[in-house]
């Protein structure tokens, strides 16, 4: 049965007063909150196994609806590799992964629901779009994907100021999913990894800090197939508080389902 993860360790610091007592997957929008919205897509899907990795100010992560606190007593020190492993007994089997700043609508889900890979990742071609004019994130900091020239679907290069910017494929979205042979493979990774924790891993200045991405490129490496589907709208990141500040606006003044539409 498939079960989803979301990674809401992490402290706010870009989203400035709206996150200094709150994580932000608490940060409230059209009458609900990220999380809730997040919890809901899950529950409309069939997904009813949800777990949440705390962390920063966790105590403050509730909801109405059902999910099982997992907590990341390293979040100040680790990103989101260690909150992904941070109770490895929950990535069982096949585990949808998210991260807690993003929103995404039934179409996102259903394609990560019907895709037949082991491990497959969104990624929005689009991407480009959304940094003009911003003055608070530049392209540079975008996790990109470059696919493999003879496989467009399949991943070759993962993380942020990637080489071959021409044949980036887009962002990718902080939605994913993990199961069979390919997880198996991930834990496996992980733990060999783990072992020398102070070692420098890819773009991490050691593999304690590691990006999930690391561990993707590093399983990429290795001659494992990692595959993306591309994604037309249905899904918003909200990382910043301009950002934040334009969805509220955009929920006031158009109703919620108007995000994806805007994105």
């Amino acid at each position: 049965m498939t079960r989803a993860l979301i990674l809401a360790a992490g402290g706010g610091t870009r989203y400035k007063s709206f996150t200094r007592d709150l994580p932000r997957c608490m940060l409230p929008l059209g009458g609900s909150t990220l999380l809730d919205r997040q919890l809901e897509t899950f529950e409309q899907a069939g997904v009813t196994t949800v777990g949440v990795v705390t962390g920063w100010h966790g105590d403050k992560i509730v909801s109405d609806r059902a999910f099982t606190r997992l907590d990341n007593p390293n979040f100040a020190t680790t990103h989101t590799l260690g909150s992904l492993f941070a109770h490895p007994e929950f990535l069982d089997d096949d585990v949808i992964v998210t991260y807690a700043d993003i929103l995404f609508g039934p179409t996102a889900l259903k394609t990560l629901l019907e895709s037949p890979h082991d491990l497959t990742l969104l990624h929005d071609a689009d991407w480009q779009a959304h940094y003009i004019g911003r003055l608070d994130k530049s392209l540079g900091y975008a996790e990109t994907l470059v696919s493999a020239i003879d496989s467009p679907d399949q991943v070759e290069l993962i993380g942020r100021e990637l080489p071959f910017a021409e044949r980036i494929v887009g962002e990718l979205v902080g939605l994913m999913r993990f199961k069979g042979h390919g997880l198996d493979q991930l834990k496996s990774l992980y733990a060999k990894r783990a072992a020398s924790p102070n070692t420098p891993y890819y773009q991490a200045r050691r593999f304690h800090n590691a990006a999930l991405t690391d561990l993707l490129q590093d399983h990429i490496d290795a001659d494992q197939p990692v595959h993306t589907l591309g994604l037309n709208h249905d899904w918003l990141e909200i990382d910043s508080v301009l950002n934040y500040e334009a969805a509220l606006t955009t929920v006031e003044q158009h109703g919620f389902d108007a995000l994806f539409a805007a994105n």
